[in-house]
């Protein structure tokens, strides 16, 4: 982040192919380490990923944080 803090994140993600090209997935997230203001908070989430025409990939994701008590 712009501040130095460093979050660490874990990814699963799944996805399928067409004529050998990415054609859509899933993916679930989780914060595993947060830094700074997010030191000891949990996040959580999940995101859909669908190819678009110039080869990129668009994601739509949502998720929860909650902050350390």
């Amino acid at each position: 982040m712009e501040n130095g803090d460093k979050n660490v994140y874990k990814y699963e993600f799944s996805g399928t192919m067409k004529n050998g090209a990415f054609e859509s997935g899933t993916n679930k997230w989780s914060l595993i380490e947060g830094g700074g203001k997010m030191k000891g908070g949990k996040a959580n989430g999940t995101c859909k990923a669908k190819a678009n025409p110039d080869q990129g990939t668009s994601f739509d994701c949502m998720g929860t944080y909650t902050p350390a008590t």
